[in-house]
C-alpha cells in the first residue's frame, strides 16, 4: 500500500518546497479529504478550502498561482484527487513541469493499487438503485462498483419493481421522490410481493425532517439516508444490512442454534388453580402438544426475528401475533405471553401506543392463565409477577396490584409450606 505521507515528505525534500498537500475525493460531489501533508514549518496551513479543491478536481487542469501550483490526480475513471505545492518563491515553469510529472506518477500508482484491490476483493452483493436523477445514478454506480458491489440502476419506481422481480438483488437503494411510483409506493409494492418482500430497502430522501423518514419506515424500508449523503456512511449502512441478510439466510438453512438462543423455555405442565379475575378463558381447549417436527413451531419465531432485525416491524408484529395465537391454542401460555410482549414492542416501534398496551394486556392474560394451570408454587408466583409487570406497563394498575397481591400471598404460603415440629 502506498504511503502518501512518506511520498509527500520525499517530494518536499526533492523540490525544496515549503508545503505539499495531497487531497483525495472518491466522487465529484464529495468534499475532498486531506490524505497527506508535508511541511517545513509545523504551523503552516496554506492549503485551499476543500470546496475550492473539489472544484479543481472536477476541472482536472493544472493551476499555477504565483507561489502555489495545483495539479489533478487523474485515473482511468477520471480525476480522483488533487495535489497542492507551496514554495517560498515563485515556482518556475521547469519546476512546475517536474511537479506535474510527479503528480502523474502518484496518480498512476494509486490507480494501479485500486485496480489490484478491486480484482482481489470478493463480490460483496448486488444492489439495485432506483433514482430519477441520472447524475445520482452514475455516482452510485461508480461508488458501489469500486467498493466491490454489483450494481444496476433504474429511473423510476415501476421499473424498480420489475427489475427486483427479475434480478432479486441483495438490497435496494430507493429514492423517495420519483415519477410513476414514488419511493413509498414502490416500497409498499415490493413488500406486498412474496418474490421481493424479503429484500432490504434503504430509502434515500432529500428531506432532513422526520415526516419522510417515518413514512419510509412505515412503507417497509429498513433504513434511510439523507441527501447529500456521505459515501462512507452509505457503504457502512449497506454492508450492515447485507450482513444481517446473510446471517438470517444461514439461520434459515440451519435454524436449530437460532431457535435455541431465541425461543423461551416451554411452560410447566398444566394444573387447575382457581383465580377470581375478570379475564376470558383461552380461545380454545388445550390439546395434546405436538413435536416441533410435526408442527413446524419454530418457523414463525425465526421469521418474526428476521423481520424485526431487518426493521420490518409491521411484518414482525403480524408474525408474533400469529405465533401467540398458535401457542395459546396449544396451551403454551408462557410462549404465548412472550410472543404477545414481542408484538407489543413491534407496535411501539411503529408509534401505535394503544395497540402496544392492548398486546401487553393480552400478555398479562397469558401469564394469569399460566398461573391458573401451573403445578409448581414458585412458577405460579412468578407468573403472577410477570402478569403484574405487563399490566403495569399497559397502565392497568388495578390488575397489576391484584396480581402482585396474589404473588405475595403465594410466596408466603410457599415459605410456610414445611412440616410441623414433631416435638
Amino acid at each position: 500500500m502506498i504511503d502518501l505521507a512518506e511520498r509527500a515528505r520525499e517530494a518536499l525534500a526533492k523540490f525544496g518546497l515549503r508545503q505539499l498537500d495531497i487531497w483525495r475525493s472518491g466522487e465529484p460531489s464529495a468534499m475532498p479529504l486531506l490524505a497527506a501533508r508535508a511541511a517545513k514549518e509545523p504551523d503552516a496551513a496554506l492549503g485551499s478550502s476543500p470546496a475550492q479543491i473539489r472544484d479543481r478536481i472536477a476541472a482536472a487542469v493544472p493551476v499555477l498561482e504565483g507561489e502555489r501550483l495545483g495539479t489533478p490526480l487523474v485515473g482511468a475513471d477520471g480525476p480522483f484527487g488533487y495535489v497542492e505545492y507551496f514554495n517560498a518563491g515563485k515556482i518556475s515553469l521547469g519546476v512546475a513541469a517536474q511537479l506535474e510529472a510527479w503528480s502523474d506518477d502518484i496518480a498512476l500508482a494509486l490507480s494501479a493499487e485500486r485496480v489490484a484491490h478491486d480484482m482481489e476483493a470478493p463480490a460483496r452483493g448486488s444492489i439495485l438503485i432506483a433514482d430519477d436523477d441520472a447524475n445520482i445514478r452514475r455516482l452510485l454506480l461508480s461508488l458501489l462498483g469500486r467498493r466491490g458491489f454489483r450494481a444496476t440502476a433504474v429511473g423510476n419506481g415501476a421499473d424498480a419493481c420489475e427489475r427486483a422481480v427479475a434480478e432479486h438483488p441483495d438490497l435496494i437503494l430507493l429514492d423517495y421522490r420519483m415519477p410513476i411510483l414514488d419511493g413509498r409506493e414502490t416500497a409498499e409494492r415490493l413488500r406486498s410481493d412474496p418474490r421481493t418482500r424479503d429484500i432490504p430497502i434503504i430509502m434515500v430522501t432529500a428531506q432532513s425532517g422526520t415526516e419522510e423518514k417515518v413514512a419510509a419506515l412505515e412503507a417497509g424500508a429498513q433504513d434511510y439516508v439523507t441527501k447529500p449523503f456521505e459515501p462512507e456512511e452509505l457503504i457502512a449502512r449497506i454492508a450492515s444490512h447485507l450482513r444481517w441478510r446473510s446471517f438470517f439466510a444461514e439461520a434459515a438453512a440451519s435454524p436449530e442454534q437460532v431457535v435455541a438462543d431465541s425461543i423461551p423455555p416451554e411452560p410447566v405442565a398444566p394444573l387447575a388453580a382457581p383465580l377470581a379475575a375478570p379475564l376470558a378463558a383461552p380461545s380454545a381447549a388445550p390439546t395434546a402438544p405436538l413435536s416441533p417436527a410435526e408442527t413446524g413451531e419454530d418457523t414463525l419465531w425465526i421469521a418474526a426475528a428476521h423481520a424485526e432485525q431487518l426493521g420490518r416491524y409491521a411484518d414482525a408484529l403480524s408474525l408474533y401475533l400469529e405465533e401467540a395465537e398458535r401457542a395459546e391454542h396449544r396451551a403454551q401460555y408462557a410462549r404465548a405471553a412472550i410472543a404477545f410482549r414481542s408484538a407489543s414492542a413491534m407496535a411501539g416501534r411503529q408509534q401505535h401506543a394503544d395497540l402496544s398496551n392492548k398486546l401487553l394486556r393480552l400478555a398479562g392474560k397469558m401469564y394469569l392463565t399460566l398461573a391458573e394451570d401451573s403445578k409448581q408454587g414458585h412458577d405460579i408466583a412468578d407468573a403472577y409477577v410477570n402478569a403484574a409487570k405487563c399490566f403495569l406497563l399497559a397502565g392497568n394498575l388495578q390488575l397489576a396490584k391484584k396480581s402482585v397481591s396474589i404473588a405475595e400471598s403465594m410466596t408466603s404460603v410457599i415459605a410456610d409450606d414445611r412440616p410441623s415440629s414433631l416435638s
